[in-house]
């Protein structure tokens, strides 16, 4: 959608069009123009003075059929000025004619048009009086959003001195005829010609619309617009007519809207009317820049309503779902932190390490042993002889099967805590007694009786038996701290029993 504009249109400009003229003396036969402060009784009809017009202009006509029309390319257009109701109708673009009803004064007034080229003709229906001021109308600039740009150029430069000269920055002439840039030069400067076929040409860039001013006068004919590349309405040559009974100064002779502010355009004005003139003053265009603001841009250019709701709910199913992966990977984070702060997992590789040799205990010993159970000397069971011929003191477990010699708790040995390094008086420990050997030997030295039996064993000083030999002592070593390796996930397994922590036979 293009970006409106609104401008007005005096009736005084030659883009107007009358039917049958623009400029007459009898109003029951065409039109003519007023001005409210030069009556006729000021105007010089040998224009010996310049007859220039002053205060606001109108187009007046009674004549039955009369008529005007205005082409423009946009929305809305408003016509001003004042009439009877029923004396004239309003027709746009060959649709059905609308009666006139004027009202505070507007003569007709149509608006939220389709963006298009569009004609408008006013017809006087009864012999009333019909007057027409201005008219208003919406064009657009660009597209909707687009900023505004406004450039003016004069088709004249001035000299300090007051010489002129045209500006060729913009301006240049063809034809066979002459072109006069000094008129009025310090009040109004323009370039005019008064030789048919002569033409003014203007070119630039840069253009949404554009506007041409210049003069309408009693000495001023027809002459043609040509627009190339064309746009607008203008998509071929028109023809309009600068005729005025009054001098004015800044009349809009030439207008265009919908262009390609991309192209560059040129206009050429041609004079159709020998020993008439045709003029230049100014050239203002328009050019809509695009503006930054992308919530303006209308909805053929951008995206539908559907569409954005569905970018709008993708874009929330893709926030959840990243918001869904980072906690998911956090709780990984922190489960796996949890895994390391406690033990270290290991995974066993079949290997035993060695234990590492810890330095002698600084504390005193404990007080503790392992002591089978033996029996006193010279009782039934203490001596019995193996296969080999050997005495051992360790009886057979089945051979002590006898409930009958259930050991007295004072056939136990008694503990010597200031003995030696602790250790009791006991029978020596034969190492070369297997295991079951011990506990069955301990079991019946336990279980023996006879006249010893609960006596201490004899010490060398004593009488009644041999002095038991010295025991040995031997000292444990711990397994220590358990190894712990920076390997993730590595299950770290205490040692085995290690057969040389024992002094017994393998």
């Amino acid at each position: 959608m293009a970006n409106p504009y609104d401008f007005s249109i005096l009736d005084t400009s030659p883009t107007i069009i009358y039917h049958p003229s623009r400029e007459g003396e009898d109003l029951g036969s065409s039109w003519k123009t007023f001005y409210s402060n030069s009556p006729d009784s000021s105007y010089d009809s040998t224009h010996q003075n310049t007859n220039l017009a002053s205060g606001t202009s109108l187009h007046s006509t009674s004549m039955q059929g009369a008529s005007f029309e205005i082409s423009f390319m946009g929305t809305a257009i408003q016509i001003y000025g004042s009439g009877t109701g029923g004396a004239y109708t309003t027709t746009l673009d060959n649709r059905d004619a609308v009666e006139g009803n004027p009202s505070n004064g507007m003569l007709a007034s149509y608006a939220d048009l389709e963006y298009k080229t569009h004609t408008l003709s006013l017809n006087v229906t009864q012999s009333q009086s019909l007057n027409m001021t201005s008219a208003r109308l919406t064009i657009g600039v660009g597209d909707k959003g687009a900023t505004v740009k406004e450039t003016k150029t004069d088709s004249v430069k001035v000299n300090s001195d007051g010489s002129s000269f045209l500006n060729s920055d913009y301006f240049y002439p063809t034809g066979q005829g002459t072109f006069n840039t000094f008129h009025d030069a310090s009040n109004y400067p323009r370039v005019d010609t008064n030789n048919a076929g002569s033409t003014i040409n203007f070119r630039a860039s840069g253009m949404s619309a554009v506007f041409i001013t210049g003069t309408v006068n009693y000495d001023h004919g027809l002459y043609s617009i040509n627009l190339s590349p064309s746009a607008g309405v203008s998509s071929s040559t028109r023809t309009f007519n600068a005729t005025s009974k009054w001098f004015a100064y800044d009349q809009l002779i030439y207008w265009e809207s919908g262009l390609d502010r991309t192209q560059t355009y040129t206009i050429s004005l041609t004079n159709l009317e020998e020993g008439k003139y045709v003029d230049i003053h100014e050239v203002k265009w328009l050019e809509g820049v695009p503006g930054s603001n992308n919530s303006q841009n209308d909805g053929s250019n951008g995206l539908s309503t559907p569409a954005i709701a569905g970018i709008a709910v993708g874009t929330a199913v893709i926030a959840i779902a990243v918001a869904c992966l980072l906690f998911f990977f956090c709780w990984k984070r922190r489960r796996n932190q949890g895994d390391y702060d406690g033990p270290t997992p290991a995974t066993y590789s079949g290997q035993v390490h060695a234990m590492q040799k810890l330095s002698a205990h600084s504390q005193p010993l404990l007080e503790a042993y392992i002591e089978p159970f033996v029996l006193p000397p010279n009782t039934p069971y203490s001596d019995h002889t193996t296969s080999t011929g050997q005495h051992s003191k360790f009886q057979s477990l089945s051979s002590y099967t006898s409930s009958s010699h259930t050991p007295h708790p004072s056939d136990i040995p008694t503990f010597q805590p200031h003995a030696g390094y602790g250790y009791p008086y006991s029978t020596p420990w034969a190492p070369t007694a297997s295991s079951t050997q011990l506990s069955a030997s301990a079991s019946a030295s336990a279980s023996g009786s006879g006249s010893n039996s609960g006596a201490r064993p004899p010490s060398s000083s004593g009488k009644g038996g041999p002095e038991p030999p010295p025991r040995a002592v031997r000292q444990e070593l711990d397994a220590g701290p358990v190894p712990i390796h920076d390997f993730p996930h590595e299950e770290v397994l205490p040692p085995g029993y290690n057969p040389a922590w024992s002094s017994g036979p393998s």
